[in-house]
């Protein structure tokens, strides 16, 4: 009997653990999604009504993205267009936050299979380096994207939504 009872918190133990260890797939924003994020083991997702948002990191938080939605008809053509963008972003949605940080040229960079640009910021005084990307996944839709840390698997696994 203890042998049946050992392979039962065996089983268990083992379902749990796949279960934790599974990546996820979640689509955004929630209710239409443009886009999929591949979720990796271990990390949380958390979907925020204002602004539309959804966030997606590890469980200390060291590695991190986020992504917002653009206004319906936003179009990003070029690194110029690309530039204003996020200056306008940053400048109204994060003045209080961006304050000591100093912001790269945008550089080209690809996001499911499209076109997308990338402003590196450092703080003044060292800091620690985010990134802030404008994307598209579809050629349609627009977003732009906040990185903390080591998120590569992340911008890699974004898919346009079927």
């Amino acid at each position: 009997m203890k042998s049946i009872s050992r392979l039962c918190v065996a089983c268990l133990f083992s379902t749990v653990l796949s279960v934790f260890a599974h990546a996820e797939s979640i689509g955004f924003p929630k209710d239409k999604p443009a886009f999929t994020i591949e979720v990796p083991a271990g990390w949380k997702a958390d979907y925020n009504p204002t602004p539309n948002s959804v966030f997606v990191a590890d469980a200390e938080l060291k590695n991190s993205f986020m992504a917002i939605a653009m206004p319906d008809g936003t179009i990003i053509s070029d690194k110029d267009a690309a530039a204003a963008t996020l200056k306008k972003f940053l400048e109204q949605d994060l003045k209080e936050n961006i304050k000591d940080e100093t912001f790269s040229e945008p550089t080209e960079m690809t996001i499911a299979g499209e076109t997308a640009y990338s402003i590196k910021a450092t703080t003044k005084d060292g800091g620690p380096t985010n990134e802030f990307l404008v994307f598209t996944p579809d050629g349609k839709s627009y977003f732009v994207g906040m990185t903390n840390g080591d998120v590569k698997a992340v911008l890699n696994s974004i898919k346009p939504a079927k």
